[in-house]
C-alpha cells in the first residue's frame, strides 16, 4: 500500500492486534484502518468526523490508499488537526505529528501499557544525549 501524501511504500507496524501503516521512508505520516483510532482512543469514533466544504480547504487532495477515491478533509467533532478520511470508510490518514496530537488528547489515567503506550513511544521524538 502506498502513502497518499508522498507515494512511498507504507510499512505495517503491529502491536497487540492493531496494525498501523507508517510512511517511514517518506513523509512520516500514518494510515489507520477504520476502527483502529477507536481502539487506540475508545472515546474517539470515526463517525465524529466532520468534513469541511471543499472551498474552505487549504490542503492537497489525497486519495485513499485502499480504494484510490479522493479523501474528505475535516476534523473530529472534538477539534484537533485536519485529517483525511476515506468516504468509503476505509480509514484515516494523519500527517506527521497528527497522531501524537490525537493520542495526547485522550491519554491520562493509569491505563496499563498497551497499543496506545506503544504508539506514543514509537512516535515521540527521542532526545539525543
Amino acid at each position: 500500500m502506498n502513502c497518499p501524501a508522498c507515494i512511498e511504500q507504507l510499512i505495517a507496524v503491529e502491536f497487540q492486534h492493531i496494525e498501523v501503516d507508517v510512511c517511514l521512508m517518506g513523509c512520516q505520516g500514518v494510515w489507520l484502518d477504520e476502527g483502529e483510532l477507536t481502539y487506540l482512543q475508545p472515546h474517539i469514533h470515526a463517525h465524529t468526523f466532520v468534513s469541511m466544504p471543499s472551498r474552505t480547504r487549504n490542503a492537497p487532495l489525497r486519495c485513499c490508499p485502499r480504494c484510490d477515491r479522493p479523501m474528505d478533509v475535516g476534523h473530529l467533532q472534538s477539534g484537533g488537526p485536519l485529517l483525511d478520511h476515506c468516504p468509503a470508510g476505509h480509514g484515516l490518514w494523519l500527517d506527521a505529528g497528527e497522531l501524537q496530537g490525537l493520542l495526547a488528547t485522550g491519554g491520562g489515567g493509569s491505563e496499563p501499557a498497551g497499543p496506545l503506550d506503544f504508539l506514543q513511544r514509537l512516535f515521540t521524538p527521542k532526545e539525543l544525549s
